[in-house]
């Protein structure tokens, strides 16, 4: 075996596209366009917060400035990710340190969201709505951080778009579900 042979073999990284690939920009596109009917069943699929529609706050505060909610406030998330993930549609990763900041502060943020707004879930909504939603919330950071390590591990492609869609569905869903009192 030659050198260069036993380093393929022994290398742990999927290999990544060429620059322009394809493949970089149906991911991001594809992503893109499924973060759409997830937004839509979580923000108007009900007109009061249940587990399948939060009223997530990043999107229903425009509601309250009075913009009425239509497919651009839903498409409000799938825009910023196609933005979020340009490197991406070059066949290049996005990158881990802003990833990892970006979960930071989503994790951080849901955490306090729910810290401050508990008492007012189960006031408001209810026990059962203020649980489930922290319950899913716990769960799609953890998808989130996983899918996000496993990208890191392997260099993929696939895994760091995957990573990335999940930080946005999540912050786009329940990081951040309406507790309280509605107008």
């Amino acid at each position: 075996m030659t050198a260069h042979f036993r380093a393929l073999l022994g290398r742990t990284s999927i290999p990544m596209p060429e620059i322009g690939s394809s493949l970089g920009i149906a991911l991001t596109v594809g992503a893109t366009i499924l973060l759409l009917p997830i937004n839509y069943q979580v923000l108007l699929s009900d007109p009061i917060p249940s587990v399948s529609c939060p009223l997530p706050f990043p999107l229903i505060w425009l509601a309250f400035l009075g913009v009425p909610l239509s497919w651009m406030v839903i498409a409000i998330p799938s825009i910023i990710f196609y933005f979020w993930s340009r490197p991406c549609l070059r066949g290049s990763l996005i990158s881990s340190t802003r990833t990892l900041i970006a979960m930071v502060l989503v994790g951080v943020g849901s955490v306090v969201w729910f810290r401050r707004g508990w008492d007012l879930g189960i006031e408001y909504q209810s026990y059962q709505y203020t649980l489930y939603t922290a319950i899913l919330s716990f769960l799609l950071a953890a998808a989130t951080a996983g899918t996000f390590l496993a990208s890191r591990r392997t260099g993929s492609l696939l895994l760091n778009v995957a990573a990335n869609f999940l930080l946005f569905a999540w912050a786009s869903t329940f990081a951040f579900p309406y507790l309280g009192e509605l107008p």
